[in-house]
């Protein structure tokens, strides 16, 4: 560029100098030599002028493109790295993929037919767990028809038992049924989850009808049943024990206390105590053997002073037990 700062080129002041000098030609031989050799020399510098136009255009660089290619040609680095080593060997890893793709099956029609695959599995399901469902509820009543008459036998004639099979939006692969146990215990009352209305005693003869039901289930193999016997006596505790007894024959059970209808009936007869030891309260555990056992049930039917008639009723019921 021929401009300087003041953007006054020295093309113009030449071009400026030569008007002047141009009246008095005619009148001076050397003027007039003088003005030729400057349009001559304007001539020169306009071609010096537009040739070093040409050269800056040629050889210019914009850094925005120069920055551009360069990271262009990161990028072409970092495909050859990952793919071979070379442009060529990342062409033809190109290739390959493109006839893969070309070869693999329309995706989207390898979602409707996953989708309709999903609609079939789903209606054959429903139609499955629906039938499970209905065995369910016809089951249900079974069940809850033999719960209830264990529970008279153990002096709840009022309680009742209700198995509601209700559907779920949860998808096993046990079927989409939501069981819940309901349960009243006095008349008048309104079925209500077991969990809310049956004290500790209650659910513990509530249980033992159900597991009573499904002896032969395949369930625990261990049960614990504390509180079964409380606000029960005579016939009914006797009752309870046999009861207990009939489901030993398919679980272990492991039964806290205070009757000797139900002690009786043990297999393993373990006495609980508390004594004083280094000024402490300890609990002790004793496994009575059979004298022990007995007199145990004696105490338990007759209170602190054991009698030969408690002793024997006591060995009475062991042996009918």
């Amino acid at each position: 560029n021929m401009e300087n700062s003041s953007n006054k080129s020295l093309l113009t002041t030449l071009e400026k100098l030569i008007k002047p000098l141009g009246i008095y030609t005619d009148m001076d031989p050397e003027i007039d030599e003088v003005v030729s050799r400057l349009e001559q020399l304007i001539i020169e510098l306009k071609d010096v002028s537009e040739e070093t136009l040409n050269l800056e255009k040629k050889y210019y660089f914009n850094l925005d493109e120069l920055e551009l290619l360069e990271s262009q040609l990161q990028k072409y680095e970092e495909i050859k790295r990952k793919y071979g080593g070379s442009i060529k060997s990342a062409i033809d890893y190109k290739d390959r993929i493109n006839k893969e793709l070309a070869s693999m099956p329309d995706f989207d029609d390898k979602i409707k037919i996953l989708e309709q695959d999903f609609l079939n599995n789903k209606c054959n399901y429903e139609e499955v767990a629906h039938s499970v469902s209905n065995i369910r509820k016809k089951a249900a009543i079974e069940m809850s028809d033999k719960i209830n008459q264990y529970l008279m036998d153990m002096d709840m004639p009022d309680a009742k038992i209700k198995i509601k099979i209700n559907k779920s939006d949860n998808y096993s692969e046990k079927g989409f049924d939501q069981c819940e146990i309901f349960a009243i215990t006095n008349k008048g009352e309104e079925y209500k989850p077991i969990k809310q209305i049956a004290s500790g005693g209650e659910i513990s003869r509530i249980m033992l009808s159900i597991n009573l039901v499904m002896e032969k289930a395949h369930s625990s193999n261990t049960l614990v049943f504390d509180e079964v016997d409380t606000g029960v006596s005579g016939m009914t505790a006797s009752n309870i024990g046999q009861l207990l007894n009939k489901l030993s024959k398919h679980r272990q059970l492991i039964i806290v206390t205070h009757l000797p209808q139900i002690a009786s009936m043990s297999d393993s007869h373990i006495y609980v105590y508390k004594k004083e030891y280094n000024n402490r309260i300890i609990s002790i555990a004793k496994n009575l053997k059979e004298d022990d056992h007995s007199s145990e049930i004696a105490r338990m039917l007759s209170g602190k002073k054991i009698t030969d008639h408690s002793i024997r009723q006591a060995k009475e019921m062991i042996a009918n037990g």
